[in-house]
């Protein structure tokens, strides 16, 4: 139980820091990547060649943010303003992380897609428009889903609401089986990270347009017009992969209950029958 207990922390831990650090500063680099790219582009639209000796004469902001903290020495590193920096950093993802719990998990995929949890005991057969993120929309078969109401059912004891299988089903395994919940966790923060990078890109090309572009004159080209393309398909490739996870998330509840009820059943006939 410490072993089980110790690694549970550690993992919790690590995505406490690395699950908010690194959507922030992701999100502050994304200014960067978008000039700096669309500037390599005109170079290359312009010079019709690129060269390592042509990027490194371009007047690129990543170079102003390295001089900000060093200008090429080890001894010359500013640890206080680079240590700001990370807390900066920090601060922004724990905004973005509520900000995507708000815009894509309780805006988007509660009110439109639905909870893997709920989607997967629905009783569909057929999904409606299927090209929209329609696997993330399946259910489980039905008679999967039957055998899965009964063992709960019998399981607890009383007539379960369908709402409440996935925290049941969640309540028992980190109780009779709680070495799996580094397990359970683990996809809890590759989704939460997706999740976050998603609503990063979002934000980000969010201010880019409305702000940067149409308040502040930064004039989007035809160059900037194709980075900010590119970041929106990335933001819809995250987006997808943020889906995957989560319905793999709820799958893996569903069926490690059902492997602990059958472990514990199987347990429970082998002791009786030692007795007899």
């Amino acid at each position: 139980m410490e072993i089980s207990t110790k690694s549970i922390n550690q993992s919790l831990n690590l995505y406490s820091i690395f699950g908010y650090l690194l959507p922030g500063f992701f999100l502050v680099t994304l200014l960067i990547i978008d000039y700096d790219f669309s500037k390599v582009m005109r170079e290359y639209s312009s010079r019709k060649h690129i060269t390592l000796e042509i990027i490194q004469s371009i007047d690129l902001k990543i170079n102003y943010i390295l001089s900000y903290f060093s200008k090429g020495t080890m001894q010359d590193f500013k640890i206080i303003p680079f240590i700001i920096f990370i807390f900066f950093c920090y601060l922004l993802g724990h905004i973005i992380s509520a900000i995507s719990s708000l815009l894509l998990e309780r805006l988007i995929v509660k009110k439109i897609l639905g909870y893997p949890s709920q989607n997967l005991i629905s009783f569909k057969d057929k999904i409606k428009y299927p090209l929209f993120f329609g696997s993330f929309r399946r259910s489980f078969k039905s008679q999967f889903i039957g055998h899965l109401k009964q063992m709960i059912n019998d399981n607890f004891g009383y007539t379960a609401n369908k709402e409440d299988y996935y925290w049941l089903c969640y309540s028992e395994i980190i109780t009779k089986r709680p070495y799996l919940t580094a397990r359970i966790h683990h996809f809890v923060n590759l989704y939460g990270f997706s999740r976050n990078i998603t609503a990063a890109l979002i934000i980000y090309l969010f201010i880019r347009f409305f702000i940067l572009n149409l308040l502040l004159g930064s004039t989007m080209d035809f160059f900037s017009w194709i980075t900010w393309t590119s970041l929106f398909i990335c933001a819809f490739f995250m987006f997808w992969n943020y889906l995957k996870l989560f319905k793999r998330q709820a799958v893996d509840i569903y069926f490690l209950f059902l492997s602990t009820i059958n472990t514990e059943n199987k347990t429970i006939s082998k002791i009786e029958e030692n007795e007899l």
